[in-house]
């Protein structure tokens, strides 16, 4: 099958980011298949990674899996990999963010793009998660330093939502109907409570998809096909 020019192949190394210590460790290869985005210029959106099974297996049991890139531009990028589809939809919309504004909002009182970044990922991994443990909060905010730059919000929720799944996977049937306590001291059903969680980062996530309808930033549909497509589809239905 030809592939048409606006397509291009990207080879990548995988490589693990551990959790606490500076640098990556190279691993394996893999390759994107890449389109160039309309909105962003030269900026590569990427939409499959093929390498093989056991190499992400194997990376995941060490830290937070990342893919190594040479850019079109020629510089290097550590773009976070995650396969759970509950932070999928959210980073698959972070990745339409222009790379001029993340530090945007349209409001000075309101979230940055960066803020609801850092926002999920903190509170899913020290509120959440310390709660499923049945322990206190310990969410630290979302301040700028807590990760900065284009990238860095981006990793650290990656980075943040491996730890916490890796708290969430060692639950058990019995631990998700304990009562945690929530900050406003409220006990609720641990179940309950991760439910919330869930709910929590689509508000955030509809927030992100209305940020870039501002800036009239083309975004993702959700589940595939556009209102506008599911109804044409429709009508073909009825003839």
């Amino acid at each position: 099958m030809r592939i048409p020019e606006r397509l291009k192949t990207c080879v990548c190394f995988l490589c693990v980011k551990p959790g606490g210590e500076e640098g990556y460790i190279h691993g394996a290869t893999g390759f994107f298949v890449s389109v160039p985005s309309e909105m962003h210029g030269e900026t590569m959106r990427y939409r499959y990674l093929v390498t093989a099974k056991h190499n992400i297996e194997a990376a995941g049991a060490l830290g937070a899996l990342h893919a190594r890139i040479n850019t079109v531009k020629g510089d290097v990028q550590y773009v976070p990999l995650c396969n759970e589809w509950q932070i999928e939809r959210t980073l698959r919309v972070a990745a339409c963010i222009p790379s001029d504004k993340m530090d945007w909002s349209y409001s000075e009182s309101k979230f940055t793009f960066g803020d609801l970044i850092r926002h999920l990922a903190a509170i899913e991994r020290y509120m959440y998660a310390e709660n499923a443990r049945f322990k206190p909060s310990r969410y630290p905010g979302h301040a700028k330093n807590i990760a900065e730059g284009y990238a860095g919000p981006v990793e650290f929720m990656a980075r943040m939502h491996q730890e916490s799944g890796a708290i969430f996977r060692s639950l058990t049937g019995d631990d998700l109907m304990k009562k945690c306590v929530t900050p406003g001291g409220v006990p609720i059903t641990l179940w309950k409570w991760l439910r919330a969680m869930v709910e929590h980062e689509i508000h955030h996530r509809g927030e992100i998809y209305v940020y870039l309808g501002i800036l009239g930033v083309a975004t993702p549909p959700l589940y595939g096909l556009t209102s506008e497509e599911v109804l044409e589809r429709s009508k073909a239905w009825e003839k």
